[in-house]
């Protein structure tokens, strides 16, 4: 069956290189006890090689560690007996496994990148990418090469990828109750754990989403909401204005038909009042009865003056005294048009 890449990674470095390479957290956690450490530590890499059409995959799914490692004359090493021991325990505890390569953390001592290192890999691990990896005291990071071409190159970096590891977990439980380590806790699955803690975060990064999402949802109903009672009251106050309105006009009509019968009956009034004076009018100025026709009285017209009546009348002004006599004027007083006088 093909391998799948792992999917809940997390990059080291720059990995643009081939092969590229993938580390199980167990065996990371297993290897980074050797930080603070003045001792030097080594071990045997267990996973392996996958070519994949054009690109080349390596997993790193186990690790056992060298106990013998030979430091004579300055340069870190091991033994063929030793290595057979480890590759032993290797097939132990890691029966499904090969051998990719090794791990060297110096410790106090100065290791460099010379043919001592180049003949131990050619040695134990001639295969075609295998993998020699080094951490130096006070370093966080490793330098991770691979072996091709006769030669170690270094790569840019790997992943560390999470996933169920027992037989990991296994040999790191055997270990510590050989070796007598009295951990406070009995070791916990990191890599479980590790899984766990990403589905967990990403469970709830899907329930904010979905909660953001309602949220969203419901501002926007909330939004039309508004929108749609501020039509309706818009709508509705058109409405009563335009209501307003027609009572203002119905008002307004109303009113001026009332003026306008008021008026009329006024008008009537006036008329009948007005022919009825015609009348009484006609009757006085065609009554015998009372001695007076039309040539008796004058009606003050507009510019009239108690002189210009006598001239107009009587061609000069002599006659003022008399008319003011006839009607009981004095000769300051004043005339209003249509007043009548009585003419001597």
């Amino acid at each position: 069956m093909k391998r799948q890449l792992p999917k809940n990674v997390r990059q080291i470095g720059n990995v643009s290189d081939s092969p590229k390479v993938y580390m199980e957290d167990y065996v990371d956690t297993f290897l980074n006890q050797c930080n603070g450490s003045v001792e030097p530590m080594g071990a045997v890499l267990i996973g392996e090689s996958v070519q994949d059409e054009e690109q080349e995959y390596v997993y790193i799914t186990g690790a056992v560690k060298i106990n013998e490692l030979d430091t004579k004359d300055g340069n870190i090493g091991f033994t063929r007996e030793s290595f057979d021991k480890t590759k032993e325990e290797c097939g132990e505890f890691f029966p499904q496994g090969k051998l990719i390569g090794w791990f060297l953390f110096p410790g106090e001592l100065s290791v460099k990148m010379d043919e001592s290192i180049l003949n131990l890999q050619e040695t134990y691990f001639p295969q075609g990418s295998t993998l020699f990896i080094i951490r130096k005291q006070g370093e966080q990071e490793e330098q991770i090469y691979t072996y091709k071409y006769h030669d170690l190159m270094q790569l840019g970096g790997y992943y560390i990828f999470y996933e169920k590891n027992p037989d990991m977990q296994n040999y790191m439980v055997a270990r510590r109750d050989r070796i007598g380590m009295t951990p406070s806790e009995v070791i916990e699955d990191k890599a479980a754990k590790s899984f766990r803690d990403i589905v967990q975060e990403k469970t709830q990064f899907q329930e904010q989403k979905k909660s953001n999402r309602f949220m969203y949802m419901a501002s926007a109903f909330l939004v039309l909401v508004v929108l749609v009672i501020g039509v309706t009251m818009i709508n509705n106050y058109d409405r009563m204005k335009s209501v307003q309105s027609s009572l203002e006009v119905l008002s307004e009509n109303v009113g001026s038909s009332a003026k306008e019968q008021k008026k009329n009956v006024d008008t009537g009034e006036k008329n009948e009042t007005e022919t009825e004076k015609e009348k009484n009018k006609g009757t006085e100025q065609t009554d015998p009865s009372n001695g007076v026709d039309e040539d008796d009285f004058y009606i003050v017209q507009k510019g009239d003056t108690l002189a210009k009546i006598s001239r107009k009348i009587y061609g000069d002004s002599s006659h003022v005294e008399a008319i003011c006599k006839m009607n009981g004027l004095s000769d300051d007083d004043l005339i209003y048009i249509g007043q009548k006088l009585l003419l001597p």
